[in-house]
């Protein structure tokens, strides 16, 4: 009521403007009767609409009873659902066309399975879930991913990104372009470094269009986009240092930072209290940790590893060694056979 003058979408966008962190949320208003508007923020949020009307919920196995198709609500965006279907728009009012997704699971994968709750499912059937996705890609105990179209192309891309960047030493950050990621810092940090630097910054989001005008005048930064897998990997394959500027424990683990590592990469992060990421890669071990949106400190992590080879590889090599060792499949199918052996 406070913020309400007749506008649903006007102020949605004034109450989020004054809210931190995670959230997902459906509302209704008097003056708007058949309609629920949604927007989220990493909080997870599925919709789908159907021949008698629309539904969201947090999780697909609330949909698939009336729908096996179904997309996920991209983050900052609104959503109007009503009886006729879904309209969703970005934050400065431009339709958006999200992407459909089909289910191509049975309901009952979704239901207890004779479990008394579904944490006891799920902490079961953990191994067996780990096991039909990552079985297919292993072979002879090393990965294979030709069945996923990635082969000699990424070995391709990687030789031709090591001729574009000869001589420069290359940053890779990957991320949605949302405040918690930190990006903002990393681009702040790219304007103490000399020209022989490349940071290059995948992916994109509501602060897109910010991180580019902030930019301006830096010619070491080059916005990548959504990249492909090829791509990705080719360029985690041939960049040198690792940049994961997140600084809020919204950053709960890092599964890019550990990707990042296993590519054999030193990593620079931020101290986040609460977050995993300072337990991910550690700081004069795997990498450099910086005090908290310290943008000065992480410039100097950068040129650190820049200047000092025998370094890069010394956290490199560590770094790979810690994804391995505790963050790979086979290290966490362990761990939850024995967790679950061990109620």
């Amino acid at each position: 009521d406070k913020f309400y003058e007749g506008n649903p979408y006007k102020t949605i966008k004034k109450v989020i403007d004054l809210l931190a962190g995670s959230f997902a949320l459906c509302i209704m208003f008097d003056d708007q009767p058949g309609k629920i508007f949604a927007i989220r923020n990493v909080s997870p949020m599925v919709a789908a609409s159907f021949e008698d009307g629309s539904i969201i919920a947090s999780d697909l196995t609330a949909v698939i009873n009336f729908s096996k198709k179904y997309f996920v609500v991209p983050e900052y965006h609104i959503l109007t659902l009503s009886k006729s279907g879904i309209e969703v728009q970005d934050l400065k009012g431009r339709a958006v066309e999200p992407e459909i997704l089909e289910v191509n699971w049975d309901i009952t994968s979704a239901q207890k399975g004779g479990y008394p709750h579904y944490m006891l499912k799920e902490i079961n059937e953990q191994p067996e879930a780990l096991e039909r996705t990552i079985a297919p890609r292993i072979q002879n105990g090393l990965p294979f991913l030709e069945d996923d179209g990635i082969d000699d192309e990424v070995l391709k891309k990687a030789d031709e990104l090591r001729e574009q960047n000869k001589g420069k030493t290359v940053c890779l950050a990957v991320g949605r372009h949302v405040e918690y990621k930190g990006f903002k810092y990393l681009i702040e940090a790219s304007k103490k470094l000399g020209d022989d630097f490349v940071i290059g910054i995948t992916g994109k989001g509501p602060l897109t269009d910010e991180l580019k005008a902030q930019t301006a005048g830096d010619s070491k930064v080059q916005f990548l986009g959504l990249v492909s897998d090829v791509e990705l990997r080719a360029r985690l394959l041939t960049c040198d240092i690792f940049c994961f500027p997140s600084i809020t424990k919204n950053e709960a683990f890092g599964l890019a930072l550990a990707e990042g590592m296993y590519f054999g990469h030193p990593a620079v992060t931020f101290t986040i209290e609460g977050s995993g990421v300072n337990y991910v890669s550690l700081n004069g071990q795997t990498g450099i940790e910086c005090p908290n949106g310290d943008a000065d400190a992480y410039a100097e992590a950068l040129k650190t590893l820049a200047n000092d080879e025998d370094l890069r590889k010394k956290y490199g090599e560590a770094a790979k060694a810690r994804v391995i060792e505790n963050f790979t499949f086979a290290t966490f199918k362990k761990n939850i056979r024995d967790l679950v052996e061990g109620l």
